[in-house]
């Protein structure tokens, strides 16, 4: 099964939801884990799984109604009957291997962004191999009804390991996502992604820009996405590394450039790999004001040069300034750790 993380756009280009979306391997269909909607089956078209974060559950489904009413879908909310164990690290795979029923070539086989079903406590449950935390991980999808078992087994089986081997298994929550996502720039939305923000500016354009350059499928925001993409992006977002490590931010501190003032910080987390905090915020060239009149939708006038590169990036001198006071920060291109992907 393949694994496709995407994002849902508006006519305007901007990102109603990111999410995952699988094409179910036929195994999964069939074995009743998830039970194809009643006008298809696993022999006359796909099955598609959908799993989105749960605050949003309410604004992703109301999404899909919306925009899949002249298609010939049906679609089935299996929220209240599914489970998702996430388990991530560099020992993962290790892990999992030592609960799976029978043979474990699917798992080790597995590669990033792919999906198997396997047996675990005598449950089907469908394998997504993901991360959301910049190590090896993988997401086990069972019946809500199954997950407290498998659940039990996995810690069972982390006591052994560390036993064993030294390596501890624990629980971990979203203050720990947080810290790891940010030092991946991974995006999270609502915080430093929304409706008002394209692809292309929150530097996740890899989700559509092999449609716009290999298709003419229609979608969605594709004409305001062709346009954006053609004449180059007015505001982006950027990671910056707080200098002094004992500095703690909390979110909408304003960004500098050069003296001037040229955004604001949306998210921000304190990475303990890197020994920094890191912020991310969205600026442009024309400053804060600007800015401002963008996003609530009110027109301002072009500056020529006013696209934002690398180079024009990579040449500033950056601040974020709060209470006053300015603190030095240094500007990531790319992941402040990993950021050729070599561990996931």
């Amino acid at each position: 099964g393949r694994v496709k993380y995407t994002c849902l756009c508006n006519s305007k280009g901007g990102v109603e939801a990111d999410l995952t979306i699988t094409c179910l391997p036929k195994e999964a269909v069939a074995s009743g884990l998830f039970a194809a909607p009643s006008s298809s089956s696993s022999e006359d078209g796909d099955v598609f799984y959908v799993a989105a974060g749960g605050a949003q559950k309410t604004h992703n489904w109301r999404w899909f109604q919306q925009h899949t009413r002249d298609f010939d879908c049906e679609m089935v909310d299996k929220s209240d009957n599914m489970s998702l164990i996430s388990v991530q690290g560099p020992h993962s795979l290790s892990l999992l291997t030592s609960i799976i029923d029978g043979d474990t070539a699917p798992l080790e086989e597995l590669e990033f962004s792919k999906a198997c079903v396997v047996d675990i406590a005598g449950f089907k449950v469908l394998l997504l191999r993901l991360t959301f935390v910049g190590e090896r991980g993988y997401e086990i999808h069972c019946k809500y009804d199954d997950a407290r078992q498998i659940y039990d087994l996995l810690m069972a089986k982390g006591e052994e390991m560390e036993q064993k081997q030294g390596v501890p298994v624990r629980d971990a929550g979203y203050y720990t996502i947080d810290s790891l996502s940010a030092e991946k720039g991974y995006r999270h939305w609502h915080a430093d992604l929304s409706n008002y923000d394209t692809p292309f500016e929150a530097n996740i354009g890899f989700c559509v820009s092999g449609t716009l350059k290999t298709t003419e499928k229609k979608f969605l925001g594709r004409q305001a996405l062709e346009q954006q993409k053609a004449d180059g992006v007015k505001r982006k977002l950027i990671c910056l590394e707080i200098e002094d490590p004992s500095v703690p931010l909390y979110g909408l501190e304003s960004i500098y450039r050069d003296g001037k003032c040229v955004g604001f910080i949306k998210s921000t987390a304190f990475g303990h790999t890197v020994g920094k905090t890191l912020a991310y915020g969205y600026i442009s060239k024309e400053g804060f004001q600007e800015s401002q009149l963008m996003e609530r939708g009110e027109s301002v006038p072009s500056e020529k040069g006013s696209k934002i590169t690398n180079k024009w990036l990579k040449a500033g001198k950056y601040e974020v300034g709060d209470k006053g006071i300015l603190h030095s920060a240094k500007i990531h291109l790319k992941a402040p750790f990993d950021p050729s992907n070599e561990r996931i």
